[in-house]
């Protein structure tokens, strides 16, 4: 099994040249060499490297369209929505559980987890309606036929770090 050369970058063919044994891989070492001169004449372009995500940075979602270039809205499975509604309605019932008892429990990772009393209460209440848009807009964007998932996912992206924030807000307010 031969490696595919022809998706590898000019400085990767560069690097793989110098470190191939030629002897032992003559066909390799020449399909490199003729790559190289192809792609330093520009008789060949390498395919560009996908570029890993950035876990900062929430990638827009994709426009699909059909094949006579009409957009097809996305879509949820049945069961999508029910966990979106459910999950959003059992987090606001824990936050109002915590404003009747005085006290969250807000679990930090496997084996950790925080109490917030008094006002971080509120704040990790509003931290979990953020966490309720976040899950709803999905619902919502389901049902709005229009070309516009873009502004929902900025929504999203907006929702979510702004109740990640509060979530930490309220931590610390309890300390």
């Amino acid at each position: 099994m031969n490696p595919s050369f022809e998706e590898y970058s000019l400085d990767e063919l560069e690097e793989v040249k110098k470190h191939i044994d030629k002897h032992l891989y003559p066909e390799r070492y020449k399909t490199i060499c003729d790559l190289i001169t192809k792609i330093n004449t520009g008789k060949y372009t390498p395919p560009p490297k996908d570029k890993l995500p950035n876990p900062f940075i929430s990638n827009e979602p994709l426009r699909e369209v059909d094949s006579n270039g009409v957009y097809i809205p996305n879509s949820l499975t049945k069961r999508e929505i029910m966990e979106n509604i459910i999950f959003s309605v059992l987090l606001i019932s824990y936050g109002i559980y915590g404003f009747y008892s005085g006290e969250l429990l807000i679990p930090l990772g496997k084996h950790e987890s925080t109490y917030v009393y008094g006002e971080g209460i509120l704040t990790a209440n509003i931290a979990f309606l953020c966490g309720c848009f976040y899950m709803l807009s999905y619902v919502v964007d389901h049902y709005d036929k229009r070309d516009n998932e873009i502004y929902y996912h900025e929504f999203r992206v907006w929702m979510k770090y702004l109740g990640i924030f509060l979530l930490v807000v309220s931590c610390t307010l309890s300390l």
